[in-house]
């Protein structure tokens, strides 16, 4: 069957005709033009008859025209021939191949300190976060500084500044109260109060071990977080293989002083290889000296908070090892911190100086090193905290059926 027969039967069933082939098809003159204009002016004296005018399509755009032009002048664009355009960061390496102009993406990326781009200047953050109406760019608006802080967790976690009465809006007097005068503010409280202790043990003495790079990092971030970080050194104290003749007999020195060092600290963090899917010989051994010996036997542990780490060239990060080390603390009465805190991938974590070069693991580290110090800080001020214990002890405690208890 010919193509011109398929085309007129199906005009002839819609109402119309097929034209010849010499005929023009566009008998009505162009869509637009003056002709076109022309015919919609007639159409529009009709009334009710004229059809209403064509909204405005998103195909009418212009496709290369961005709805804000400002993040656009620190994202270089190159278009390719394929129509994907090559779209980077002025100030880091970050690259996105994309159709479309992603304007929201890279407002994220240059104004967000923490996830985002880490040499975007200040006033460009500032700039974008005031020409955006977007709740999340708001949101990592305000954990911009114009000082960098040593942890990632104190700007997802700024300190609280309560107003005075003085600078609320309930129409009080100029000045503060009496009572609010003499009462320190929340900030200055939490900066007198005392340091919490946290004691850093690492089951690898091995040169060149991820574990010990991943250790040094931990206690840099304990320092930076303003708590007192020991470490204790496993291959100096020089720990005999545990026997209980020795033990009874005569007891390590080394030992003594390990157990005293963990009764004396608030927290302990741990950082330790996987062997076969349990902690290493080394660390193990250091474990069973702490419970030996004079006082209670799991004083070292108990009640202490507790955070745990591992570091691995496999995907797992020894995670295995992490599993069996938490149900050890716990039967030693320990309160581990929870948080999956492994490294995996350790060649490609760590550069050739021993730092973290992966955005998220460093992210991860000083998060749990920030929840270590948090709760070890409490510990720290329990007495101080705790000022109504003694008048709640001594309060007459209401028994059963109305009883009274002396």
């Amino acid at each position: 069957m010919d193509i011109r027969e398929v085309i007129a039967g199906a005009n002839s069933r819609e109402g119309g005709s097929a034209p010849e082939p010499g005929e023009d098809s566009n008998r009505d003159g162009p869509p637009y033009g003056n002709d076109g204009d022309a015919d919609a002016e007639e159409d529009s004296t009709d009334g009710e008859a004229s059809s209403p005018a064509r909204k405005k399509r998103k195909s009418d755009r212009h496709p290369g025209k961005p709805k804000n032009t400002l993040v656009w002048e620190h994202i270089i664009i190159t278009e390719q021939p394929s129509g994907v355009n090559d779209q980077k960061c002025k100030y880091c390496d970050k690259v996105k191949l994309s159709k479309q102009l992603q304007t929201t993406f890279w407002t994220m990326h240059l104004v967000d300190p923490a996830k985002g781009c880490p040499n975007c200047p200040l006033e460009v953050r500032q700039a974008l976060a005031a020409n955006s109406r977007s709740a999340d760019v708001h949101r990592a608006a305000s954990m911009i500084s114009d000082q960098t802080p040593a942890m990632l967790a104190a700007k997802m976690h700024p300190p609280i500044r309560r107003k005075k009465k003085s600078e609320g809006g309930g129409g009080g007097t100029a000045g503060p109260s009496p009572s609010a005068a003499g009462t320190p503010s929340r900030s200055k409280s939490f900066h007198n109060q005392m340091k919490p202790t946290i004691v850093g043990i690492c089951g690898s003495q091995r040169t060149g071990s991820f574990n010990k790079m991943l250790f040094g990092l931990a206690m840099q971030q304990l320092s930076a977080e303003g708590a007192n970080a020991k470490e204790i050194d496993l291959k100096a104290l020089d720990l005999p293989i545990y026997d209980a003749d020795l033990e009874k007999d005569n007891f390590p020195q080394a030992a003594k002083k390990l157990k005293a060092d963990l009764v004396s600290a608030d927290g302990i963090i741990i950082v330790c290889p996987e062997y076969n899917g349990f902690v290493s010989p080394l660390l193990l051994n250091a474990i069973t000296w702490a419970t030996r010996g004079e006082g209670r036997m799991y004083a070292g542990f108990k009640d202490k908070f507790v955070t745990l780490m591992s570091a691995s060239p496999g995907t797992m990060g020894g995670v295995r090892m992490l599993r069996s080390l938490q149900q050890m603390m716990q039967d030693m009465g320990a309160i581990v911190v929870p948080g999956n805190n492994s490294v995996g991938n350790a060649f490609q974590t760590f550069d050739l100086e021993g730092q973290i070069c992966d955005e998220r693991a460093l992210r991860k580290v000083e998060t749990a090193v920030y929840q270590l110090v948090r709760y070890t800080r409490y510990q720290a001020n329990r007495d101080r905290d705790a000022v109504m214990d003694d008048t709640v002890v001594r309060m007459h405690n209401m028994g059963e059926y109305g009883r009274v208890d002396w």
